[in-house]
């Protein structure tokens, strides 16, 4: 089987035109509204989260964990999220989110080993000796998703 041409892209095993790029991922025009309304209304109020808040345009946006974290990214300037594919150890949380036991909050994502974005840029856990503890007790799983931050040990969160 040869390479795809330059002007396509496959994505789950189905090859996808140029001109298809802005939907090809899951989510990734909510996630791209999110991201720029943040960046809009930083700029609007001058970065005063309580005025944003207050604004009244957030309430159709910030339905979910992804749109949230979208939106945050851009009001606070940090990358756009990006579609990454990688691995972790252990199922998939049913709620989406991985859990910090030492910190006793939710992670962003669902915490992976290691990740590839669309862009090809590679990221993987800081904790390497935990990540040799558990993988001698615990299955691989493939997972894909939105890279929205890092976890508290460096870890890359995904959530879809």
């Amino acid at each position: 089987m040869g390479a795809a041409p330059a002007d396509t892209f496959c994505y789950q095993g189905r090859q996808y035109a140029a001109h298809e790029r802005l939907a090809a991922y899951p989510r990734e025009r909510d996630v791209a509204a999110a991201y720029e309304l943040g960046q809009r209304l930083a700029e609007q109020y001058d970065g005063d989260l309580t005025a944003a808040v207050h604004s009244g345009d957030l309430d159709h946006v910030l339905l979910d964990d992804l749109s949230a974290a979208s939106w945050d990214a851009g009001f606070y300037g940090r990358p756009k999220p990006v579609w990454a594919t990688g691995w972790r150890f252990g199922n998939i949380p049913e709620n989406g989110r991985s859990y910090n036991y030492r910190d006793n909050q939710p992670e962003p994502g669902v915490s992976m080993m290691w990740v590839r974005d669309a862009h090809g840029n590679e990221y993987a856990t800081e904790d390497a000796l935990s990540a040799a503890f558990i993988s001698r007790r615990t299955k691989r799983v493939e997972y894909s998703g939105w890279l929205v931050g890092f976890g508290s040990d460096g870890e890359p969160c995904l959530l879809r």
